[in-house]
Parts: structure tokens; sequence; C-alpha cells
């Protein structure tokens, strides 16, 4: 299942990587992510040894999605179901 899908109009998913480094399976993650209805973007910045500083993907996050309540990073090896719109929606309800 994917949160995108089946929760669209409550949460964007944005796969970053890193321009000009794609190696055959970053392609086919690329793509399997756009099937699934993620924006994929390039990092917009890069250190001397290719690693993105979080800051910047957040920056340009908030300027592509400026309303949002909430934005958030998850490394790629962290799961999450529907439950987490539940526990954001809330979150909101409180704060």
């Amino acid at each position: 299942m994917s949160l995108s899908g089946s929760c669209e109009y409550q949460i964007r998913t944005i796969l970053y990587v890193v321009p000009n480094i794609t190696t055959e399976s970053d392609d086919m993650l690329m793509t399997i992510a756009r099937r699934l209805g993620w924006t994929v973007l390039s990092a917009p910045r890069v250190n001397e040894l290719g690693l993105p500083f979080l800051k910047e993907m957040f920056f340009e996050t908030r300027q592509r999605i400026p309303n949002c309540s909430f934005y958030g990073f998850a490394n790629g090896d962290i799961l999450f179901d529907t439950k987490l719109i539940h526990t954001l929606q809330a979150v909101t309800k409180v704060c």
C-alpha cells in the first residue's frame, strides 16, 4: 500500500535524488516512486562527497508546498501505514 496512493490529498511524498549520480537501481527506484504518485526531484544542493543537505531539501519542499501543517523526513528503511495520518491529524487538533 502507498500512503500517497490512498491518501494523496493528505500526504505528499517526495523522493530526492542526487543529481548526475544515478545507478540502474536508482533509475528503477525513481520509476517505482513515480508510478506510486511520488514527486521525484534532484537534491537542490550536495556537499563535495555528493551527500545532499537536508536543510536545502526542506527549504525547497516548503517553497513547492507552502501550506502544509507538517514537513518530515524519513530514511528509505522506515515504513509507515495509514495510522501516520491519524496521528498527524490528532496532533493538529491539540496544537
